[in-house]
């Protein structure tokens, strides 16, 4: 028997009693089944409620404006450049009274509270309803609280423009990093679970990127660090790589801070396919020497194609799925793939490892500085560029100002979210 798995099985009863360190909880209205009592919107109702607005109330702890971007589920978001803040809100309406009721979080701190909101019949319900009669006036009158506690804190926003025509038209990707978040950013989920996938498009994310490692069995799992570590697991008896132990293994002794079990690739990009409309997904290949890559593009294949038939129907938008490509083994492992030119992938660093590989996206790391020359190259040879990690709301701002990049990384999507579709 695997000695790990030996200390695992001896230690694991005394260490069950274990607390985990407190996690922040997204606010909850309890047993409130207000919203499930009102009818949804329909689709047109979502898209004339997308827009700019104008905080009229709030301004101290959102700004002067924020952006309302419904995603293809059943959530809307509402994006704010102060604090890397958002609002996820479920929305229902009685007769022309729309009501809206979720929660709000500034992700660079522990601050988050319920909210409400609610259209007046007379502020934009009848228009909402498509009464021609009506004045185009969309006003979300409500109020936000903090943590469980009853909101009572008013927050107006005033309808000021739809989001450009120009802007909704770019092939722009707003990726969610780890799937969505940091785990250290007290996101709902743990980092690169399916859970957390799912709800990725309430960040405005549209795409995610995702930590892809290999089992000692070949399974390919998404896990970011080298090792199993407290920050990222539950205090078990377990050590070293994740290389080092068998799938069966991981899903028997190991949880997620959250609770959440360690997803295989396949969970993950079924989840997204099925349950999403996410547009792109980009593989970071994090195990080297261990033919990742021949793991992974079948995967990759099978669900481009099964999207692309969903796609066909008008059942969800197309998804791109590229192997990410780091390192120099990962770079020489899919030279070594048969076809390689042919395989999605996204080349990190210099430009001209993108050419060799055919690669359809150039992903140089923002702190290398805005090569335009480079960047209009890769354009001309029919290439997206995007940058990556990018955290810092001032740097998105300047990188998207640039109208250079087609694509931004980021743990906070919500940020570059705000300042792509505010522009």
């Amino acid at each position: 028997m695997n000695l790990r798995l030996l200390v695992a099985l001896t230690l694991v009863a005394g260490f069950a009693a274990c607390t985990l360190e407190d996690q922040l909880a997204v606010p909850s209205f309890g047993d409130s089944e207000f919203i499930g009592q009102t009818y949804p919107l329909d689709p047109g109702m979502k898209t004339t409620l997308n827009g700019v607005y104008v905080v009229d109330r709030g301004q101290d702890r959102f700004g002067e404006k924020v952006v309302v971007l419904w995603n293809a589920r059943d959530r809307m978001t509402i994006l704010s450049g102060r604090d890397v803040g958002y609002f996820v809100l479920q929305a229902g309406r009685l007769d022309s009274v729309f009501f809206f009721e979720g929660y709000w979080r500034k992700q660079v701190n522990e601050m988050t509270g319920l909210a409400r909101f609610f259209i007046a019949k007379e502020s934009g319900g009848r228009f909402l309803m498509g009464d021609p009669s009506a004045p185009s006036t969309l006003i979300l009158e409500g109020s936000i609280g903090d943590g469980d506690g009853r909101p009572t804190d008013p927050v107006v926003l005033r309808f000021e423009r739809p989001i450009r025509p120009e802007v909704l038209s770019q092939n722009f990707s707003v990726l969610a990093h780890r799937g969505g978040g940091r785990t250290s950013d007290l996101v709902p989920h743990s980092e690169n679970t399916v859970e957390l996938v799912r709800i990725a498009e309430w960040f405005g994310a549209n795409g995610v990127e995702i930590d892809v490692r290999l089992t000692s069995d070949g399974v390919p799992v998404l896990y970011h660090d080298n090792t199993l570590n407290p920050r990222l697991v539950q205090k078990i008896p377990m050590l070293g790589r994740m290389e080092d132990y068998s799938f069966a293994q991981l899903r028997s002794f190991v949880r997620l801070i959250n609770g959440e079990q360690i997803p295989t690739l396949d969970e993950v990009l079924r989840t997204i396919v099925y349950e999403t409309n996410l547009k792109f997904v980009w593989l970071d290949s994090k195990t080297e020497d261990q033919d990742l890559v021949t793991r992974m593009v079948p995967l990759l294949q099978q669900y481009m194609a099964e999207a692309s038939a969903l796609a066909a129907q008008g059942m969800r938008d197309s998804l791109d799925i590229l192997v990410g490509v780091p390192s120099d083994a990962i770079y020489e492992e899919l030279l070594r793939y048969p076809n390689y030119t042919s395989v999605p992938s996204l080349a990190e660093k210099t430009l001209d490892r993108a050419q060799a590989l055919n690669s359809r996206v150039w992903a140089p790391v923002w702190s290398g500085g805005i090569d335009q020359a480079a960047i209009a190259t890769a354009h001309a040879e029919g290439r997206r560029v995007f940058t990556w990690t990018l955290d810092t709301p001032e740097f998105v701002q300047q990188y998207i100002a640039t109208g250079l990049y087609d694509g931004i990384l980021s743990n906070y999507p919500s940020i570059v979210a705000y300042y792509h579709y505010v522009q």
